[in-house]
């Protein structure tokens, strides 16, 4: 495991080495020192090694075949190394000693890129043919590891970090306004593109062909929506989710180093650290969860709770060998206070700028405690426990009309509800063209209300309707069925939205793992019908049934959602001065003019909110709209060279 970059030319000239070291110099310290560079010809290429499972000790990357005339580079974590094996018929004490790369050569000389879609696990990698000339570049479906490109002509370049590429002059720093107004309208749909013009992405679950004379994309995985499954019992299908959990995350443990967990109460990441504890005990494992400073009392939310900290008891009671640490410290983290500390690492803005400093203070507590490997609930709305807020129009959808009414009955009787609001929330609500187009005439907020851009941005980049195509917040999704919709949604992960994480491993030598992107439990919950998610109105249905074994009922029978970052007020107050001295600074750019309505940030810190009470009802304009457009501001004046 490790990071890699190269440069192939498609003429046959020789490739620059001395670039290749550049690049890789963007990368983390290696434990194994400089990194590792290979010439041949048309091509140059460095790998920088990161030790993190134990079949990584073998790693030699890279990887040569086919009598020299395939070099393969390969970053990622094999999730079903013994399937791959025994597909490749390996016996076990050979592959015992093989590095995943070694496998996935194996496996590329065989059948080609063919068996790319049943690969399980965080991966990316390159295959250079010198003989036929061709570059292939792929990335898992999930999106776990990132890998971007540079095409001049015959040269493409490649890393795994987007700051690699910066530091060659050749390529160009010029931004995408259209991606910028994308992040600020919350339009993340955008696969190939990133925030630079002359960068590109390789989308999760798609090959990057380069030949002297084309360039394609094409994909090589689809989510599995149009094959529903059908088992013969509930509780046959509690049996398979928990199944394929306990595979997730006894995958997700090979470590070298001591992992922790990275999480809450709640059921998704809750459910990974009691599961990562059953199977580890009576090891310890550490599980470093967020909280607001104690004594911290703000105004109540119906739908949240602002503190982990009981429902981290009794898991903590039940798993007596889970070790939880608590990190609420107050004020502002220092990424709130300078930004480009993020930027000069992963050369990007992120979309959850309000919060993201408050998450990192519990993850640079993990790391500061020798964690190298973090578990994540990262894909659980998604996946496992995926609400089921569907199940009911899916029954009306396929004409079983006594069972809806049993459903609807079941929502009335759990909620407390009149029929009029059960009928609202379990149907209308879905028919999403009427929601988003007011005809229910309920109050809602919209793009204007969270977004800083300027409406001649939006007008003349088309981010309306941009947004709209891509289902933003405020539009419906462009699919037909809940499974469609969340299968949309994890092909987004490897987009603009999940650049950030799939990132970490290359720029700072460690990794956060979801168990619940694992591949097989994927494809499982996206064939699973509605009404397994959600049944007499209980949302996260499937979720609860599967965790029951391993949860409290403190964390199995809430309903509500845990609060990130509840005191964000409070820390953005203490930023209020700061944002306000920089204006002139930010404005002072052509750019963010363009792009950011400076003078709406102006108007909002003169109106400052009273207090939290008055700032909740406010929260769009400020967590969202001024952080996250300030935020943009300051990445565009970063990326002009303007932080003086």
């Amino acid at each position: 495991m490790g990071a890699f970059c190269g440069i192939v030319r498609m003429d046959g000239e020789a490739a620059d080495k001395a670039e290749a070291t550049v690049m890789a110099g963007a990368f983390a310290a290696s434990p194994r020192s400089r990194p590792a560079l290979h010439s041949e010809p048309g091509g140059v290429f460095a790998a920088v090694s990161f030790p993190l499972t134990p079949e990584d000790r073998f790693d030699r990357q890279p990887w040569s075949g086919r009598d020299g005339q395939l070099t393969l580079l390969f970053d990622g974590r094999l999730d079903d190394r013994a399937d791959l094996a025994s597909r490749l018929g390996l016996d076990s004490g050979r592959v015992a000693e093989m590095a995943d790369g070694a496998l996935v050569l194996a496996a590329y000389e065989r059948w080609g890129t063919g068996f790319l879609a049943g690969l399980s696990g965080p991966w990316v990698l390159a295959v250079w043919d010198s003989g036929a000339r061709k570059l292939v570049l792929a990335r898992d479906p999930m999106g776990g590891r990132s890998l971007f490109f540079h095409r001049d002509g015959p040269v493409v370049t490649f890393a795994a970090s987007t700051m690699a590429l910066l530091r060659l002059h050749r390529v160009a720093r010029d931004l995408d306004e259209t991606v910028l107004g994308d992040l600020l309208m919350l339009t993340m749909t955008e696969r190939n593109r990133t925030f630079y013009r002359d960068i590109s992405r390789v989308p999760g679950g798609c090959l990057v062909i380069c030949t002297p004379g084309a360039m394609t994309v094409e994909p090589f995985w689809q989510p599995p929506t149009d094959q529903p499954l059908r088992l013969s019992s509930d509780g046959e299908y509690v049996e398979a989710g928990r199944d394929l959990l306990d595979r997730a995350v006894r995958a997700s443990l090979r470590s070298l180093t001591p992992v922790a967990v990275l999480g809450s109460g709640g059921l998704d990441s809750g459910g990974i650290a009691a599961t990562a504890a059953r199977q580890m005990a009576p090891a310890q494992i550490p599980l470093y969860s967020r909280a607001p400073p104690p004594g911290w009392h703000g105004p109540e939310q119906p739908h949240l709770y602002p503190d982990e900290r009981p429902k981290l008891a009794a898991l903590a009671a039940l798993h007596p060998n889970l070790r939880v640490h608590v990190v609420d410290r107050p004020g502002p983290h220092r990424f709130d206070s300078d930004q480009t500390c993020l930027f000069q690492r992963y050369g990007m803005p992120v979309r959850a700028a309000d919060n993201i400093g408050w998450l990192l203070a519990a993850v640079e507590e993990a790391r500061a405690a020798g964690h190298r490997v973090l578990l994540t609930g990262d894909y659980g709305n998604t996946t496992l426990t995926a609400p089921g807020r569907a199940a009911p129009m899916a029954l009306l959808r396929q004409g079983q009309l006594l069972a809806l009414m049993r459903e609807l009955a079941g929502w009335r009787r759990r909620n407390g509800w009149p029929w009029h609001t059960v009928i609202y929330q379990a149907l209308i609500r879905q028919i999403k063209w009427l929601e988003t187009r007011g005809i229910t005439g309920r109050s809602r907020s919209t793009w204007r209300d969270w977004s800083l851009i300027t409406p001649e941005a939006v007008a003349g980049l088309d981010l309306e309707q941009r947004a709209r195509n891509g289902g933003a917040p405020g539009f419906p999704l462009p699919t037909s069925s809940a499974a469609q919709s969340r299968g949309f949604i994890l092909q987004q992960y490897g987009s603009l939205l999940g650049d950030l994480v799939a990132q970490t491993v290359a720029v700072d030598g460690y990794e956060l793992r979801a168990p619940l992107a694992y591949l097989p439990l994927v494809e499982f919950t996206l064939r699973v019908p509605s009404t397994q998610f959600c049944r007499d109105g209980q949302l996260r249905w499937l979720a609860r049934r599967v965790l029951a074994d391993r949860l409290p009922d403190a964390c199995l029978t809430e309903t509500r959602v845990g609060a990130q970052h509840p005191e964000w007020f409070d820390t953005l107050s203490s930023l209020r001065d700061s944002y306000q001295a920089d204006l002139d600074r930010l404005g002072s750019s052509s750019q963010v003019a363009r792009m950011v309505d400076i003078k709406r940030a102006q108007a909002l810190l003169d109106d400052w909110p009273q207090d939290a009470e008055a700032a909740l009802r406010q929260r769009d304009h400020y967590a969202n709209a001024l952080c996250r457009g300030l935020h943009v501001a300051r990445f565009i004046r970063w990326n002009e060279g303007g932080n003086g």
